[in-house]
């Protein structure tokens, strides 16, 4: 990436598309914009409530200077962002997709081919689309009375981010 400044890189996710299983899994449409693409891909179906409660917690880290580099897996799927503090201000990520390597029990990690590697990232702007889009999911699911464990974990997660970032 050029040393023009940070990208903007942004979670979003469709609530109109979240969805709750009989086991009381909630998933739904989740992806991250860059540069005009979304990763892993448009209409990408994930656990929404568990993704964003480990992306919350990875966020809240990360800023807090606990953790250096985090990886910010999908629950679905070989896909996940590698993300290092570079500094306080910006926060490399990779886009990757996990592969075998040598066998069954083997696996390594490569860049997705058609994103950008080594992204610069403001560690602000990013956290706070993680915490936003945990609280609408949050409030989606209140709304629908939905009540899970995986839901009490995303609220305590999101909220130790949003407290992080001042919101």
């Amino acid at each position: 990436m050029s040393d023009s400044g940070p990208s903007q890189v942004l979670v979003t996710v469709a609530l109109e598309t979240l969805t709750q299983s009989p086991s009381g899994a909630i998933f739904g449409e989740i992806a991250v914009e860059v540069v005009e693409k979304q990763f892993p891909g448009p209409g990408w179906n994930d656990f929404v409530v568990v993704v964003l409660g480990w992306w919350s917690r990875h966020c809240t880290e990360l800023l807090r200077g606990s953790n250096q580099e985090a990886e910010l897996g999908f629950m679905d799927g070989p896909f996940s962002m590698s993300v290092e503090v570079a500094s306080s201000r910006s926060w490399t990520v990779q886009f990757l997709r996990r592969r075998a390597v040598s066998g069954p029990a083997m696996t390594g990690s490569q860049p997705v081919p058609g994103l950008p590697n080594d992204v610069r990232v403001a560690p602000l702007a990013f956290s706070r689309s993680v915490a936003l889009r945990g609280r609408e999911v949050l409030h989606e699911c209140s709304r629908r009375g939905w009540e899970t464990p995986e839901l009490d974990s995303l609220a305590r997660a999101n909220d130790s981010l949003r407290s992080e970032l001042g919101m």
